[in-house]
Order: structure tokens, then C-alpha cells, then sequence
């Protein structure tokens, strides 16, 4: 019996990983919140900055169904030619379906797809021509969409995302 407790003193003791619960993995997440967002529109302007608002929920699971709804602004964004002058604004919305999943107790993947309306405010003016023969104008332009990004949970009741979003004309 000396040399069993011996044995038994020597081993290493086992521990085990502590089990942290995720409340976005647990239960119903909740986004609300407002983002900052670049975007280009070709050679009128490469890149412009812009806001924006977000609604999204998130079901549990390990990989958990999410949706959202975002709304953003940008504009205005002026480019002169020889007789006229093109002022640009849009109006955007969206709706998202995607997943999420945890890497670890603070971070989560995203990956979601979906589609919305752009809805753009276009203002001409000239020196030149009549201002009778311009007209501004409100067009709506669908389009898909497609996403990837990462979110960062520094507490339960905060986050930072970063993400990336192609839009199909």
C-alpha cells in the first residue's frame, strides 16, 4: 500500500478545459446597431465613404441561421464635365440571410447572401444648357449580394464586425 500512494502522489493531476458559454451561441442574438462603410462606383469614384444602420438576429445552434436588415447613405458625389455637372447620392437597402459560427468564445465568422434595392439621386446641372432640359432623377437599381466577415464580441452586450460585401448589379 506504500508503494500505491506513492503512485498516486506522483501522477499529474488531470484538469480539464473550463466550458465557457456563448451567449450569441446559446440563445437569440440581437445586432442593432450603426456601421461605416467605403464603396466605388467605378471610375466616378473610386472609393467614397458612408453610414449606415443594421437590424439582424441570429438563432442558436453551432452554426446558427442569421438574417438582417441594413439601411446606408452615400453621397453626394459631384463630377463636372464640359457641360454638366453630375451630383450622385444613393440610398441603399438590404436584406441578408446567412450563418454564423463560433472560432472561439469571442469571435464568429459570417457568410450570408441575399439582395435589395439601391435607390439613386441623380442631380444635373449646367452653365450651358437650359435648366428647363434638366431634370434630377430617382432610379431604383436591384441587386444580389453576397458577404463574408468576422465579428468580435469584446463583451455580451457589444461587437465590432468587419465585412466585406459584393453587390451584382
Amino acid at each position: 500500500t506504500i508503494e500505491a500512494k506513492e503512485l498516486e502522489l506522483s501522477a499529474p493531476p488531470v484538469v480539464e478545459a473550463p466550458v465557457v458559454a456563448s451567449p450569441a451561441k446559446d440563445g437569440v442574438g440581437l445586432v442593432l446597431g450603426a456601421y461605416v462603410q467605403g464603396r466605388s462606383y467605378d471610375a466616378l469614384a473610386p472609393f467614397v465613404f458612408g453610414g449606415g444602420a443594421e437590424l439582424g438576429v441570429s438563432l442558436p445552434g453551432a452554426w446558427r441561421p442569421a438574417a438582417s436588415l441594413l439601411i446606408n447613405y452615400q453621397g453626394p458625389i459631384t463630377r463636372d464635365a464640359s457641360l454638366v455637372s453630375l451630383q450622385l447620392q444613393t440610398v441603399s437597402f438590404r436584406g441578408l440571410l446567412g450563418v454564423e459560427r463560433a472560432v472561439s468564445d469571442t469571435v464568429d465568422l459570417l457568410g450570408s447572401v441575399g439582395g435589395g434595392l439601391d435607390v439613386l439621386i441623380a442631380g444635373v446641372r449646367s452653365t450651358q444648357i437650359n435648366h428647363d432640359d434638366l431634370h434630377p432623377r430617382t432610379d431604383p437599381a436591384p441587386f444580389l449580394s453576397a458577404s463574408l466577415g468576422v465579428r468580435w464580441r469584446p463583451s455580451a452586450s457589444s461587437a465590432i464586425f468587419l465585412r466585406a460585401l459584393v453587390d451584382f448589379d
